[in-house]
């Protein structure tokens, strides 16, 4: 068991303790026979720099972004028990999070995250409890791409037409001269209005790219909760009531 370690305790532990889990119950010798069935198991086909490697992960990832959380575990034990960097698993958790599951559930990246600190922290073998939990969180939630999406939408115009101009009634007169220049001018203070969402198709974005859409929300979990309400606010269905005084009545100027 010393030898197939290669220098890594971690290593040597962990078949160490497979081996004791092989004994048959009621026996209390650690047979030759076993400990080789012990290192046998430890010798799994991961080599970390060549394509086994590279097919684990990707099956571990498209096990989660399919809602297969029993292949999720699977593949995720295979990396671990193979030896692969605890800190490696953790950060596919963590951009999984954000790349597929997103704010169909906005509690996946903190869950994600937690998941990466604990066990960066605790290390081997109990890191794999958070990294579990993480990747039975995410294997169960609602899966949205828009995060991916929307930024590589928004990316083409950044890199196709530069750097656009900031509109005027978005930018911050904080001088006579900028106000004089129009700065601020047609600016709606969100908060003035029913939700906090001002009515009609108000956008900020430069005047080139008007009508341009780069974020489209799934159609699952919260984030679809949150578009459909947003949509009501901006066509004045949502949220009724009545009005009381404009928060820039209330506090004496324009916000």
């Amino acid at each position: 068991m010393a030898h197939t370690a290669q220098g890594d305790a971690r290593r040597a532990l962990g078949s160490l303790e497979l081996a004791v889990d092989l004994v048959p119950e009621g026996e209390t010798r650690l047979s030759r026979e076993i400990a080789q069935q012990a290192v046998g198991g430890r010798a799994l086909r991961y080599d970390k720099a060549g394509e086994e490697h590279y097919n684990v992960v990707s099956a571990f990832i498209k096990s989660m972004r399919a809602s297969d959380a029993d292949a999720a575990v699977y593949w995720l034990a295979r990396m671990l028990e193979a030896g692969e960097d605890v800190d490696f698993v953790a950060r596919r958790i963590v951009i999984f999070a954000a790349e597929d599951v997103g704010n169909a559930e906005p509690q996946a990246l903190p869950v994600a995250v937690a998941a990466s600190q604990a066990a960066h922290q605790i290390g081997m073998p109990e890191a794999v409890l958070p990294l579990t939990q993480a990747a039975l969180f995410l294997a169960l939630a609602p899966k949205s791409n828009t995060a991916l999406t929307a930024y590589a939408n928004a990316r083409k115009d950044v890199l196709r037409a530069g750097s656009l101009e900031v509109p005027l009634a978005v930018r911050n007169a904080v001088t006579p001269l900028m106000r004089e220049a129009q700065y601020g001018v047609g600016y709606k203070y969100p908060h003035d209005f029913e939700g906090g969402v001002v009515p009609g198709n108000e956008s900020y974005l430069p005047e080139a790219l008007r009508g341009q859409r780069y974020a489209h929300p799934g159609p699952r979990g919260w984030e679809a909760a949150a578009w459909a309400r947003l949509q009501q606010l901006r066509e004045g269905t949502g949220e009724g009531g009545e009005p009381g005084l404009r928060a820039s009545e209330r506090w004496g100027g324009e916000r």
